[in-house]
């Protein structure tokens, strides 16, 4: 396997490889926007070989709060 360097892979898998190393399951999903109407992500850990409950509680999340960003976006790509 090749090793990756870089500011950005070292960036993203900071936040990454102690659930990889532990076996915890992980989701990023968006979160909504800041500042210059940046878009930052959310990530959720669970507990061991508990996917069901992280994925609906992901689910949750985005169909309780992100309902007008993904409006957004998706009036944005018929632009």
């Amino acid at each position: 396997m090749r090793r990756q360097d870089g500011p950005l892979f070292s960036a993203t898998t900071h936040h990454c490889a102690p659930f990889n190393l532990t076996g915890h399951p992980a989701i990023s999903i968006p979160y909504g926007r800041v500042g210059e109407n940046l878009p930052i992500g959310l990530q959720l850990v669970g507990a061991q070989l508990n996917e069901r409950l992280l994925l609906q509680v992901a689910y949750a999340y985005e169909s309780a709060y992100l309902n007008d960003f993904y409006m957004q976006r998706k009036q944005l790509a018929l632009l």
